[in-house]
């Protein structure tokens, strides 16, 4: 998993933190991901501002495309999607 690549997100309203949808890239494994409230506006600082949330990321089977389409150097696990559709054939792989 590449911590360069996470985001900070302004998600908080009221009693809940909204976390914006994520997409993890990464090995096979199991990893722990950590979000943290880094900013509290004009509320007070608190400490029980972390959350860990544990992903397993897994191998990927032989109906999806298993190569490196962000040139990130870790290959993505994906089903293909090409639009427009491929008419009348079958979509082998996501066209740019």
């Amino acid at each position: 998993m590449s911590g360069d690549t996470i985001k900070e997100y302004n998600s908080c309203w009221g009693y809940t933190y909204n976390m914006k949808s994520i997409r993890i890239v990464g090995n096979p494994g199991r990893y722990q991901l950590f979000s943290q409230l880094t900013t509290f506006g004009k509320y007070i600082r608190f400490n029980n501002n972390t959350v860990k949330i544990n992903v397993h990321i897994k191998e990927c089977n032989s109906n999806y495309i298993h190569q490196d389409k962000d040139n990130i150097n870790i290959k993505s696990c994906y089903l293909p999607q090409c639009n427009p559709p491929c008419n009348p054939g079958i979509c082998i792989n996501e066209h740019q």
